[in-house]
């Protein structure tokens, strides 16, 4: 590993370091291990990491197994110890005894079923998301289409077209243009009666609204003239008569 890293021109120099300045934490990481295990796998798996990356050719480390018929050495209770959480299996295959029967196991647990799941027929039952927009209902079956829902362009085809309405003179709203059918235009009379009756209406409309614009514009005239007479009024110094 040396000639590795003096090839790739990382220098490892000796260097020496006094005394009074070492301390030797040994008992502290001890403690820390006894009490937290995890702490002891994860520093495994940081010491293989960081020794791979220093590796250039990213040799792969493996630990060798122990031999059967073998003297085997005292071990503390931590390392003897089984861990049931999260880390436990990645210690199993660090040390390279993870067992390959697991999946034969019969007591093993292969699946956690939340019974919430299980009482709960309306979820079971659920099928895709359906929402109604205009007169259609669209079935929400991807994200693409929920993505959709937020466009208003894309939505305008299940809306249809839009409504004109008009207001009368007691403020109730109607559409701008009625359809009749022909029982009910025959109600009304004749269409030659209606056609005079309306053109007829429609003229007496025009003349009041002319009228109103007449009237509009002859206020405005004066309006003027006042304020003119008023300027002028005020340039000579005097009132207005």
């Amino acid at each position: 590993m040396l000639e590795r890293l003096k090839h790739k021109k990382v220098p490892v120099n000796r260097i020496t370091v006094k005394e009074s300045k070492k301390k030797s934490v040994t008992k502290q990481l001890q403690s820390m291990c006894f009490q937290y295990p995890e702490l002891k796998y994860l520093g495994q798996k940081a010491f293989i990491s960081y020794t791979r990356s220093l590796d250039p050719e990213k040799a792969k480390l493996k630990a060798k197994k122990s031999k059967k018929n073998e003297v085997k050495t005292k071990y503390d209770r931590m390392f003897e110890r089984t861990n049931q959480d999260v880390l436990s299996g990645h210690y199993s295959k660090v040390l390279g005894e993870a067992d390959d029967d697991d999946a034969d196991d019969f007591l093993a647990v292969k699946r956690v079923i939340d019974t919430n799941d299980l009482d709960d027929p309306a979820q079971a039952d659920a099928g895709p998301k359906k929402v109604t927009i205009g007169h259609q209902e669209v079935i929400i079956d991807s994200k693409r289409r929920e993505k959709a829902l937020l466009s208003k362009k894309k939505m305008l085809k299940y809306k249809g077209s839009g409504t004109k309405l008009v207001f009368d003179e007691d403020g109730v709203a109607r559409p701008l243009y009625e359809l009749q059918d022909e029982d009910a235009f025959a109600q009304d009379g004749p269409a030659e009666e209606q056609r005079a009756r309306f053109v007829e209406d429609e003229a007496a409309r025009v003349k009041d609204a002319d009228a109103d614009d007449k009237e509009r514009a002859r206020l405005l005239r004066r309006e003027k003239r006042l304020k003119r007479k008023a300027r002028e009024a005020e340039d000579r110094g005097d009132m207005p008569r």
